[in-house]
């Protein structure tokens, strides 16, 4: 099985780390890539500039709290695009307004999930993420 492709969108480099560390955890077949804020992943998602030779996810994970492009207005873009729009999103926020949740999942969002507190919590998040997109169909 070759590995998934996943495109992270999160501005913090330390939570950046500690999702790497529990993907690694996992021991799941995922190649991590990651955009450092909302006008990287469209130019990532878009293959341009310096991000012209990306693969194409198969999953994005979006912070919504993101300097420059928020993460509501990437994913409102990458829905618009015919070619890209169903690939699948799940936002990992440290949000839990019920608000940003809603307008996520309104938006084209598949899942909207909460950072979890404890190291373990993510490890398991991200099995409970992961491991669907790895059973189904891919591009």
């Amino acid at each position: 099985m070759s590995n998934l492709i996943a495109l992270y969108v999160e501005d913090d480099d330390s939570t950046f780390f500690l999702v790497q560390t529990a993907l690694t955890e996992t021991a799941l077949p995922i190649e991590l890539f990651r955009a450092a804020d909302g006008d990287e992943a469209i130019a990532f998602l878009q293959q341009k500039g310096a991000h012209a030779a990306a693969p194409r996810p198969d999953l994005v994970l979006l912070d919504l709290n993101l300097p420059r492009v928020s993460g509501f207005d990437v994913l409102e873009t990458l829905k618009s695009w015919s070619d890209l729009s169903n690939l699948p999103v799940c936002v990992l926020s440290t949000s839990a307004v019920v608000r940003d949740r809603e307008r996520a999942l309104q938006l084209g969002a598949r899942n909207f999930f909460t950072k979890p507190s404890t190291f373990d919590g993510l490890v398991d998040l991200m099995r409970l993420i992961f491991e669907p997109v790895l059973a189904g169909p891919r591009h």
